[in-house]
């Protein structure tokens, strides 16, 4: 989680916002934790907004 919530995720690309890495560490540690394959469709995503692929409009669904 300390990489992730750092100012130089990701790695080697594009800088996140601090609410959109404060998003990803709070859904990564919520508690009960995501089912398994919303887990993965969630890893999906970050990769996604990562490459610039999708916004961080699609961690909202996460938070609900």
């Amino acid at each position: 989680m300390q990489l992730i919530g750092s100012a130089e995720f990701p790695p080697g690309g594009g800088r996140l916002a601090d609410a959109d890495r404060a998003s990803i560490v709070r859904i990564t540690t919520m508690q009960p934790p995501l089912p398994r394959p919303r887990f993965e469709a969630f890893l999906t995503d970050v990769a996604a907004i990562c490459r610039r692929e999708a916004t961080s409009d699609v961690l909202v669904g996460y938070l609900m």
